[in-house]
């Protein structure tokens, strides 16, 4: 593994980081919260809507025609 000289004289910058506020992570884990429960209740409701859709008079309930061949 090669190493780099730093031949430079002035120091290296030093990183800052600013963390958010105990309050802006409230929020922030607040507003996830929402969205997760909001997909839930969408994946709910298109799952109550996908089983209990009403099927056409006279349709098979068993496999399809194309299946059985």
């Amino acid at each position: 593994m090669m190493r780099r000289n730093n031949t430079t004289d002035r120091p290296l910058p030093t990183i800052e980081f600013h963390y958010p506020s105990h309050d802006e992570i409230a929020v922030m884990v607040r507003e996830a919260q929402q969205m997760r429960a909001q997909a839930i209740r969408d994946s709910a409701r298109w799952l109550w809507a996908f089983l209990t859709r009403r099927r056409p008079e006279g349709a098979p309930v068993g496999r399809p025609a194309a299946a059985k061949a």
